[in-house]
């Protein structure tokens, strides 16, 4: 039972982006924090879902903590082009 499970959630997942906007809203703050030294998502308004207006920026909702938790990884593997998956994948 556990095989055929596992594999029907292999073929049936979806890899595509933006499966989850918790993640891409953390793994983007993360990255803007490490790569960009600023909290402030103003650059990727109307990209990111979980912003939040305030004091003349824009900042993400999420928990601080796993944000906090992605940002030495975003410094070790990430670039400083635009944030990827692959930091947060391993973090």
């Amino acid at each position: 039972m556990g095989l055929i499970s596992f594999l029907a959630y292999t073929f049936t997942a979806w890899y595509g982006t933006r499966q989850n906007t918790d993640t891409t809203a953390t793994l983007t703050a993360a990255w803007q924090l490490a790569q960009q030294g600023t909290l402030d998502l103003s650059s990727f308004s109307g990209d990111v879902p979980w912003i939040v207006e305030t004091n003349g920026g824009e900042y993400v909702n999420r928990f601080p903590g796993a944000v906090l938790a992605g940002v030495p990884f975003y410094l070790v593997l990430g670039n400083g082009s635009a944030p990827t998956t692959f930091p947060a994948g391993v973090a």
